[in-house]
């Protein structure tokens, strides 16, 4: 059977002008039926930013609907891989594990440090070099006898 597609976020809550969404309802699936349900736990009612990067796409994608056309033309992404993207990204650029947390919505850090995050080449790279950095310094120092 095949995986629906995202349908849950409603236009009205895709804030262009404040560039965030806001989450207030979400789309559950159980067998065939659709329905849409309160957000669980720290989901309720949850505000987010949107990437500036988004904000034109989204308003061209107004005007297309506005003009008739309904096909977005968008590539299928599943909802959990964008969400294994957006922490593994977010964890790359730095931004504290508790902040992407925050976002994704999960209760504990273990499960947006250990389930959502993948490390990427350039960060393994990067933290290489801290080493090496480290390393340098430390065989610039004089040993010192006990």
């Amino acid at each position: 059977m095949a995986q629906p597609r995202i349908a849950g976020l409603r236009r009205e809550n895709v804030g262009l002008e404040h560039q965030e969404i806001r989450i207030r309802t979400q789309r559950q699936r159980v067998g065939e039926e659709a329905y849409e349900d309160d957000p669980n736990g720290r989901r309720r009612r949850q505000t987010l930013p949107l990437p500036r990067i988004c904000v034109a796409p989204l308003r061209w994608q107004r005007l297309r609907q506005a003009a008739g056309e309904k096909d977005a033309g968008l590539r299928v992404v599943w909802l959990h891989d964008a969400r294994h993207g957006t922490a593994t990204l977010l964890t790359a650029a730095g931004v504290p594990p508790r902040v992407v947390m925050e976002i994704l919505g999960h209760s504990q850090i273990a499960v947006t440090m250990n389930v959502y995050t993948h490390v990427v080449q350039d960060t393994q790279r990067e933290a290489s070099g801290h080493l090496d950095r480290l390393l340098r310094k430390r065989a610039a120092l004089p040993i010192r006898s006990r």
